[in-house]
């Protein structure tokens, strides 16, 4: 199993990322820290350097048992949601040991405060990635083989594709997409800001055709944009805004467009 997964060399012995997964951590790999509101005190604490798969597992079962359900009115397209798309809270804690460095003895520390995720990991970006490219810039693991191997366990994403999962899952459910930031040190800081599903905004994606725009990371990031853009500039509700445009789109009187030299999407009123 340990060849299958790129985690041990012809002679059997153990790689680096074998060793991390399976064996243990050089210090504490992760540190999970639960409080029900700011300031308040902790009411669950996890650190350890059992084998890092022991260590994912354990967070993850620990922060989707905080990660409040909420019940939402009948007739709502899901019936209940979670305060942090679940999808969202596995991919952010992933991401964090995947792609720290892991040279350093600092552990990757998730804060889970309220509805709020907060993760943060030793180690800057890499590779020419930035906060404002990670979406479009391609992947660059800096243990490829640990990356690897977590995809194989289905615990990570091989495409390099959880940081838009996380974006499409928050923005689907009307939450704001996850910031994500580079801190002194360095470090990578990404916040999942939770809270109640937004009913409108879940409905108004139910309801466009084709139905893959709920799944369209590109398509919410836009709709997203110009709802809320929509929104300030006239004063109506973002989904009520966004469903203001889209009339307007099957109309003629707005066509969408692209800002070529910025790669911003927009609408433009064509000529007649």
């Amino acid at each position: 199993m340990l060849r299958r997964l790129g985690l041990a060399t012809g002679d059997g012995r153990l790689t680096n990322a074998g060793s991390l997964l399976f064996v243990g951590t050089p210090e504490t790999g992760i540190d999970y820290i639960r409080r029900d509101f700011p300031g308040g005190d902790s009411v669950n604490r996890i650190r350890s350097s059992r084998p890092l798969i022991e260590q994912v597992w354990e967070v993850d079962q620990a922060s989707q048992a905080s990660n409040r359900l909420v019940h939402v009115p009948e007739g709502f397209a899901h019936g209940q949601l979670r305060a942090i798309p679940s999808r969202a809270v596995r991919e952010v804690i992933v991401n964090g040991v995947i792609h720290r460095d892991w040279l350093s003895p600092q552990p990757t520390t998730v804060e889970h405060i309220g509805d709020m995720l907060t993760v943060t990991s030793p180690g800057g970006f890499i590779g020419g990635i930035t906060p404002t490219n990670i979406i479009t810039h391609p992947a660059v693991p800096r243990y490829r083989s640990l990356a690897e191997a977590m995809a194989a366990l289905r615990l990570g994403e091989r495409e390099g594709i959880g940081v838009d999962r996380m974006v499409r899952d928050m923005l689907a459910v009307g939450r704001p997409e996850p910031e994500i930031s580079e801190i002194a040190g360095p470090y990578v800081r990404v916040s999942l800001a939770g809270g109640d599903p937004d009913p409108e905004i879940v409905e108004f994606l139910a309801s466009l055709e084709p139905t893959r725009v709920a799944s369209d990371i590109d398509a919410l990031l836009l709709i997203d944009h110009l709802s809320t853009e929509a929104a300030d500039l006239t004063g109506l509700s973002v989904p009520y805004a966004g469903s203001v445009l889209t009339s307007l789109e099957e109309e003629g009187v707005l066509k969408p467009g692209r800002d070529n030299k910025a790669g911003r999407g927009f609408y433009y009123i064509p000529a007649r």
